[in-house]
Protein backbone atom coordinates (compact mmCIF):
# COMPACT_ATOMS: atom_id res chain seq x y z
CA UNK A 1 0.00 0.00 0.00
CA UNK A 2 1.22 3.80 -0.76
CA UNK A 3 1.42 5.72 2.06
CA UNK A 4 -0.37 8.85 1.76
CA UNK A 5 1.20 11.88 0.81
CA UNK A 6 0.18 15.15 2.80
CA UNK A 7 0.78 18.71 1.46
CA UNK A 8 2.37 21.03 3.70
CA UNK A 9 -0.45 22.60 6.72
CA UNK A 10 0.25 26.19 5.10
CA UNK A 11 -0.55 24.84 1.91
CA UNK A 12 -3.61 23.02 3.19
CA UNK A 13 -4.86 25.71 5.26
CA UNK A 14 -4.58 28.03 2.03
CA UNK A 15 -6.07 25.62 0.03
CA UNK A 16 -9.03 23.90 2.67
CA UNK A 17 -9.81 27.51 4.62
CA UNK A 18 -11.45 30.06 3.36
CA UNK A 19 -10.52 33.79 3.69
CA UNK A 20 -12.22 34.97 6.34
CA UNK A 21 -13.07 38.93 5.95
CA UNK A 22 -11.28 41.18 8.92
CA UNK A 23 -14.93 42.54 10.56
CA UNK A 24 -15.27 46.33 9.54
CA UNK A 25 -14.66 48.53 12.42
CA UNK A 26 -17.78 50.84 13.60
CA UNK A 27 -18.22 54.16 13.69
CA UNK A 28 -17.31 54.73 17.49
CA UNK A 29 -14.14 52.61 16.94
CA UNK A 30 -12.96 54.99 14.12
CA UNK A 31 -14.32 57.86 16.09
CA UNK A 32 -12.42 56.73 18.81
CA UNK A 33 -8.62 55.72 16.52
CA UNK A 34 -8.82 59.00 14.57
CA UNK A 35 -7.81 61.40 16.72
CA UNK A 36 -5.06 59.04 18.49
CA UNK A 37 -3.70 59.37 14.60
CA UNK A 38 -4.08 62.98 14.60
CA UNK A 39 -2.23 62.88 18.44
CA UNK A 40 0.51 61.18 16.97
CA UNK A 41 4.15 63.54 16.74
CA UNK A 42 5.07 64.56 13.81
CA UNK A 43 8.50 65.94 12.98
CA UNK A 44 7.91 69.38 13.79
CA UNK A 45 6.00 69.10 16.92
CA UNK A 46 8.83 66.42 17.57
CA UNK A 47 11.45 69.35 17.33
CA UNK A 48 9.37 71.99 19.79
CA UNK A 49 9.11 69.30 22.38
CA UNK A 50 12.82 68.49 22.42
CA UNK A 51 13.23 72.32 22.32
CA UNK A 52 10.92 72.72 24.91
CA UNK A 53 12.88 69.94 27.16
CA UNK A 54 16.04 71.88 26.43
CA UNK A 55 14.89 75.34 27.90
CA UNK A 56 13.11 72.80 31.09
CA UNK A 57 16.46 71.56 32.05
CA UNK A 58 18.35 75.04 31.50
CA UNK A 59 16.01 76.58 34.25
CA UNK A 60 16.43 73.43 36.19
CA UNK A 61 20.28 73.67 36.27
CA UNK A 62 19.69 77.24 37.23
CA UNK A 63 17.30 76.99 39.99
CA UNK A 64 19.17 74.34 41.64
CA UNK A 65 22.38 76.63 40.77
CA UNK A 66 20.29 79.38 42.99
CA UNK A 67 19.78 76.84 45.43
CA UNK A 68 23.52 76.15 46.33
CA UNK A 69 24.28 79.81 46.06
CA UNK A 70 21.43 80.16 48.99
CA UNK A 71 22.95 77.39 50.74
CA UNK A 72 26.29 78.71 50.37
CA UNK A 73 25.10 82.17 51.54
CA UNK A 74 23.27 80.74 54.27
CA UNK A 75 26.57 79.28 55.38
CA UNK A 76 28.43 82.44 55.26
CA UNK A 77 25.82 84.38 57.05
CA UNK A 78 26.07 81.77 59.88
CA UNK A 79 29.91 82.49 60.23
CA UNK A 80 29.11 86.21 59.68
CA UNK A 81 26.71 87.04 62.21
CA UNK A 82 28.20 86.38 65.31
CA UNK A 83 31.15 88.89 64.13
CA UNK A 84 28.26 91.52 63.16
CA UNK A 85 26.69 91.38 66.57
CA UNK A 86 30.20 91.85 68.30
CA UNK A 87 30.99 94.90 65.90
CA UNK A 88 27.39 96.01 66.70
CA UNK A 89 28.29 95.83 70.85
CA UNK A 90 31.47 97.66 70.23
CA UNK A 91 29.66 100.08 68.24
CA UNK A 92 26.99 100.36 71.05
CA UNK A 93 29.76 100.52 73.64
CA UNK A 94 31.99 103.61 71.52
CA UNK A 95 29.00 105.25 70.65
CA UNK A 96 27.77 104.93 74.50
CA UNK A 97 31.29 106.41 75.71
CA UNK A 98 31.29 108.85 72.57
CA UNK A 99 28.21 110.30 73.84
CA UNK A 100 29.32 110.43 77.77
CA UNK A 101 32.53 112.33 76.41
CA UNK A 102 30.78 115.28 74.31
CA UNK A 103 28.44 115.69 77.53
CA UNK A 104 31.06 116.29 79.94
CA UNK A 105 32.44 118.39 76.90
CA UNK A 106 29.57 120.12 76.48
CA UNK A 107 28.90 121.17 80.19
CA UNK A 108 32.48 122.04 80.37
CA UNK A 109 31.73 124.17 77.41
CA UNK A 110 28.69 125.62 78.83
CA UNK A 111 30.48 126.37 82.30
CA UNK A 112 33.20 128.44 80.07
CA UNK A 113 30.28 130.43 78.77
CA UNK A 114 28.92 131.47 81.66
CA UNK A 115 32.61 132.36 83.40
CA UNK A 116 33.38 134.23 80.13
CA UNK A 117 29.50 136.01 80.43
CA UNK A 118 30.19 136.68 84.12
CA UNK A 119 33.43 138.22 83.13
CA UNK A 120 32.62 140.30 80.40
CA UNK A 121 29.46 141.42 82.49
CA UNK A 122 32.36 142.74 85.15
CA UNK A 123 34.26 143.64 82.57
CA UNK A 124 31.95 146.28 80.83
CA UNK A 125 30.73 146.95 84.00
CA UNK A 126 34.14 148.33 84.66
CA UNK A 127 34.74 149.67 81.81
CA UNK A 128 31.55 151.56 82.39
CA UNK A 129 32.85 152.50 86.21
CA UNK A 130 36.49 153.35 84.72
CA UNK A 131 34.93 155.64 81.82
CA UNK A 132 32.40 157.29 84.40
CA UNK A 133 35.26 158.23 86.48
CA UNK A 134 37.66 159.28 83.75
CA UNK A 135 35.14 161.54 82.63
CA UNK A 136 34.09 162.85 86.22
CA UNK A 137 36.33 165.44 88.28
CA UNK A 138 37.53 163.72 91.51
CA UNK A 139 36.69 166.35 93.90
CA UNK A 140 33.53 167.78 92.65
CA UNK A 141 31.69 164.62 90.69
CA UNK A 142 31.12 166.66 88.40
CA UNK A 143 32.22 166.38 84.90
CA UNK A 144 35.73 166.72 84.28
CA UNK A 145 37.94 169.13 81.43
CA UNK A 146 38.38 165.97 79.46
CA UNK A 147 34.42 165.30 79.20
CA UNK A 148 33.74 168.77 78.40
CA UNK A 149 36.50 169.02 75.84
CA UNK A 150 34.66 165.98 74.09
CA UNK A 151 31.11 167.37 75.02
CA UNK A 152 32.01 170.84 73.09
CA UNK A 153 33.29 169.11 70.16
CA UNK A 154 30.04 166.92 69.92
CA UNK A 155 27.79 169.93 70.54
CA UNK A 156 30.03 171.91 67.56
CA UNK A 157 29.40 169.91 65.27
CA UNK A 158 25.31 169.21 66.04
CA UNK A 159 25.04 172.73 66.28
CA UNK A 160 26.58 173.52 63.05
CA UNK A 161 24.33 170.85 61.62
CA UNK A 162 21.07 172.52 62.89
CA UNK A 163 22.28 175.91 62.48
CA UNK A 164 21.15 176.67 66.55
CA UNK A 165 23.15 179.01 68.58
CA UNK A 166 25.65 177.30 71.36
CA UNK A 167 26.26 179.11 74.39
CA UNK A 168 29.35 179.18 77.29
CA UNK A 169 29.58 180.15 80.76
CA UNK A 170 32.62 180.40 82.76
CA UNK A 171 32.52 181.13 85.88
CA UNK A 172 35.57 181.68 88.82
CA UNK A 173 34.60 182.03 92.38
CA UNK A 174 35.96 185.03 93.69
CA UNK A 175 38.86 185.51 95.30
CA UNK A 176 38.64 181.61 96.35
CA UNK A 177 43.25 181.74 96.91
CA UNK A 178 42.44 184.09 99.93
CA UNK A 179 39.72 181.53 101.20
CA UNK A 180 42.25 178.80 101.43
CA UNK A 181 44.70 180.89 102.93
CA UNK A 182 41.90 181.53 105.80
CA UNK A 183 40.38 178.07 106.03
CA UNK A 184 43.24 175.83 104.75
CA UNK A 185 42.51 173.42 101.50
CA UNK A 186 40.42 170.97 103.13
CA UNK A 187 37.84 173.66 103.88
CA UNK A 188 38.74 174.89 100.18
CA UNK A 189 37.28 171.28 99.04
CA UNK A 190 34.43 171.60 100.53
CA UNK A 191 34.15 174.85 99.59
CA UNK A 192 34.61 173.78 95.50
CA UNK A 193 31.85 170.75 96.15
CA UNK A 194 29.34 173.01 97.49
CA UNK A 195 29.86 175.51 94.61
CA UNK A 196 29.88 172.59 92.06
CA UNK A 197 26.20 171.41 93.77
CA UNK A 198 24.92 174.69 93.45
CA UNK A 199 25.50 174.76 89.51
CA UNK A 200 24.03 171.03 88.86
CA UNK A 201 21.06 171.66 90.94
CA UNK A 202 20.17 174.94 89.34
CA UNK A 203 20.49 173.42 85.82
CA UNK A 204 18.79 170.26 86.78
CA UNK A 205 16.77 168.88 85.00
CA UNK A 206 18.07 169.76 81.56
CA UNK A 207 20.69 168.64 78.45
CA UNK A 208 23.71 171.35 79.80
CA UNK A 209 26.96 170.09 81.30
CA UNK A 210 28.43 171.57 83.94
CA UNK A 211 31.97 170.65 84.49
CA UNK A 212 35.27 171.59 86.57
CA UNK A 213 37.48 173.74 83.95
CA UNK A 214 39.95 173.66 86.36
CA UNK A 215 40.84 174.73 90.08
CA UNK A 216 38.33 176.99 91.45
CA UNK A 217 36.85 177.81 87.21
CA UNK A 218 33.66 176.31 86.17
CA UNK A 219 32.45 175.90 82.85
CA UNK A 220 28.56 175.92 81.87
CA UNK A 221 27.65 174.44 78.20
CA UNK A 222 24.41 175.59 76.31
CA UNK A 223 23.54 173.67 73.16
CA UNK A 224 20.75 175.36 71.43
CA UNK A 225 20.11 178.47 73.50
CA UNK A 226 20.70 182.26 72.74
CA UNK A 227 22.92 184.73 74.45
CA UNK A 228 19.85 186.10 76.45
CA UNK A 229 18.58 183.12 77.78
CA UNK A 230 22.33 181.91 78.53
CA UNK A 231 22.22 185.53 80.47
CA UNK A 232 19.48 184.62 82.24
CA UNK A 233 20.70 180.74 83.42
CA UNK A 234 24.07 182.46 84.54
CA UNK A 235 22.07 184.77 87.49
CA UNK A 236 20.14 182.25 88.50
CA UNK A 237 23.49 180.43 89.44
CA UNK A 238 25.23 183.14 90.94
CA UNK A 239 22.64 183.94 92.93
CA UNK A 240 22.29 180.22 93.60
CA UNK A 241 25.91 180.38 95.33
CA UNK A 242 25.34 183.17 96.98
CA UNK A 243 22.86 182.12 98.62
CA UNK A 244 24.50 179.43 100.57
CA UNK A 245 26.19 182.32 102.54
CA UNK A 246 29.27 180.35 102.87
CA UNK A 247 31.34 182.76 104.76
CA UNK A 248 34.34 184.09 102.99
CA UNK A 249 35.93 186.82 105.46
CA UNK A 250 39.02 187.37 102.66
CA UNK A 251 36.10 188.56 99.72
CA UNK A 252 36.02 192.04 98.86
CA UNK A 253 32.89 191.96 97.64
CA UNK A 254 30.54 189.93 99.55
CA UNK A 255 30.49 188.07 103.27
CA UNK A 256 30.13 185.01 101.59
CA UNK A 257 31.24 183.29 98.63
CA UNK A 258 30.63 184.33 95.32
CA UNK A 259 31.24 184.28 91.37
CA UNK A 260 31.88 185.88 88.80
CA UNK A 261 30.87 185.09 85.00
CA UNK A 262 31.59 184.93 81.58
CA UNK A 263 28.92 184.23 78.72
CA UNK A 264 29.28 184.06 74.88
CA UNK A 265 27.46 182.73 72.62
CA UNK A 266 27.51 182.08 69.05
CA UNK A 267 25.44 180.86 65.89
CA UNK A 268 28.04 178.59 64.26
CA UNK A 269 29.92 178.50 60.58
CA UNK A 270 32.10 176.68 58.58
CA UNK A 271 34.62 180.22 59.74
CA UNK A 272 33.79 179.61 63.34
CA UNK A 273 35.61 177.18 65.86
CA UNK A 274 35.72 176.62 69.56
CA UNK A 275 38.27 178.25 70.23
CA UNK A 276 36.56 181.33 69.25
CA UNK A 277 34.00 180.63 71.56
CA UNK A 278 36.57 179.23 74.95
CA UNK A 279 38.03 183.32 73.80
CA UNK A 280 34.87 184.91 73.80
CA UNK A 281 33.30 184.16 76.97
CA UNK A 282 36.90 184.15 78.86
CA UNK A 283 36.70 188.01 78.00
CA UNK A 284 33.80 188.12 79.35
CA UNK A 285 34.76 186.80 82.59
CA UNK A 286 37.45 189.43 82.98
CA UNK A 287 35.34 191.86 82.07
CA UNK A 288 33.25 190.71 84.78
CA UNK A 289 36.11 190.56 87.39
CA UNK A 290 37.17 193.96 86.01
CA UNK A 291 34.18 195.56 86.86
CA UNK A 292 33.68 194.67 90.55
CA UNK A 293 33.21 190.85 90.54
CA UNK A 294 30.06 188.51 91.86
CA UNK A 295 28.06 189.80 88.37
CA UNK A 296 27.69 188.01 84.77
CA UNK A 297 28.97 189.78 81.98
CA UNK A 298 28.21 188.84 78.46
CA UNK A 299 30.54 188.67 75.72
CA UNK A 300 30.35 191.86 72.62
CA UNK A 301 32.73 192.49 70.25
Amino acid sequence: MKPTILPPESSVATATSPSIPEPAMSDLQLAQVGPLQSELPNADSRGAVSSSNHIYEVEVERLLQSHENLCQIALDTQKVVPELVQFRELLTDCNRKLRQQMGQKILGLEQEIANYKRQLALTVKKNIELTRIASLDELTQIANRRQFDQTLDWEWGQMLKSNQPLSLIIGDVDYFKGYNDIYGHPMGDFCLKQVAKAMSDTLQPSGNLVARYGGEEFVILLPNTSSSAAIVLAEKVRIAIEQMQLPHPSSNVCAFVTMSMGVSSLILTEQTSVNTLLAQADTALYKAKKSGRNRVCRYSA
